[in-house]
């Protein structure tokens, strides 16, 4: 049965919300609240965020090409350029503690954390709904959660500028704007019983990914003490 826009939000709410708080709580994002993890430690978590973000804007131009609305199209362009400095971001921390930001720039994605961008470069040839339910509705709408959080206690345990101002400004942008969009985008195309099954897959299957892969970084990086892969 098709939902009305409205019922779908809802209900589609309901169904992430528990993945959502679980990436939240994941056991590398607790550690960081609770100030337990080690410098290096929030090295290595920030190198496997370079790793993702610096190949991005490719991937949003894809987004942007299967957009069949030209309002929602801008919306994408003003999304990539939102995210285009987050990189540069990650090498400023990387001076300010004292490492070499050509580490970030060779770090390579561990294999649980790299099914992450590999299924948002799927998604751009998809439908739009998809898109906007992984991305926007689910995983920008748990970075809103949980990015505050983050910058809060950086603040407190680490205080590097631009770690704050990575995890204070990405979080608030996610919340704010960029999750917005997927609810806007899922309100007025998924309309059919099949696009609204295929975003609940997207919307879930997106969150599923990103909390194996935050629980590989802290068995890996933690546990281990294991470093990222690298060039």
């Amino acid at each position: 049965m098709v939902l009305s826009g409205p019922e779908f939000l809802k209900q589609l709410q309901q169904e992430i919300g528990p993945l959502q708080e679980a990436l939240c709580n994941s056991p590398m994002n607790r550690a960081w609240y609770e100030g337990k993890l080690e410098l290096g430690h929030v090295v290595e978590y920030m190198k496997q965020l370079y790793c993702f973000l610096r190949d991005m804007p490719i991937v949003y131009a894809g987004w942007v090409r299967i957009c069949p609305d030209p309002v929602v199209r801008a919306q994408y362009i003003d999304y990539l350029h939102d995210e285009h400095e987050h990189p540069e971001w990650i090498l400023d921390f990387m001076r300010e503690v004292g490492r070499d930001p050509q580490e970030a720039r060779d770090a390579q994605l561990i294999p649980e954390y790299a099914a992450f961008p590999y299924f948002y470069n799927w998604l751009a040839r998809k439908h739009i709904v998809e898109v906007a339910a992984a991305n926007n509705f689910a995983s920008e709408g748990a970075v809103g959660m949980y990015g505050g959080r983050l910058a809060a206690a950086a603040r407190q345990y680490y205080n590097y500028p631009s770690l704050v101002r990575f995890w204070g400004e990405h979080g608030e942008l996610d919340d704010v704007a960029h999750s917005k969009i997927g609810h806007w985008v899922l309100e007025h195309y998924a309309t059919t019983e099949e696009l609204q099954r295929r975003a609940r897959f997207a919307a879930r299957h997106c969150l599923e990914i990103q909390i194996a892969g935050h629980e590989a970084m802290y068995r890996e990086f933690v546990v281990k003490g294991r470093k990222s892969p690298s060039l």
